[in-house]
């Protein structure tokens, strides 16, 4: 088991991130709905397997979402990459 943390990109509608809430709540130690200008992203923390795409069940989860973690054993932000982030966030 690792400890994962996640959040997902942010996305202008609300209802796609409502309706994963009932079942990360159910695998999540901490997760919740932020708002960011308008958009909306889920930020969580949960204990899940290890595998070289991160957990498994969250994969699942977001499937169709665009989504991030990182664990203790690797700090860095997984599926971020410099080509996804725009001037604009960076400035």
């Amino acid at each position: 088991m690792e400890l994962y943390n996640f959040f997902t990109i942010p996305i202008k509608e609300k209802e796609p991130i409502e309706a994963l809430m009932p079942e990360l709540k159910e695998l999540c130690i901490h997760v919740q709905i932020v708002e960011h200008s308008g958009e909306f992203s889920i930020i969580g923390q949960m204990y899940g397997e290890d595998t070289n795409k991160g957990d498994l069940d969250l994969l699942v989860i977001f499937s169709g979402i665009e989504y991030y973690w990182f664990d203790a054993r690797c700090p860095k932000i997984n599926n971020l990459h410099e080509s996804t982030i725009s001037k604009k966030q960076v400035q």
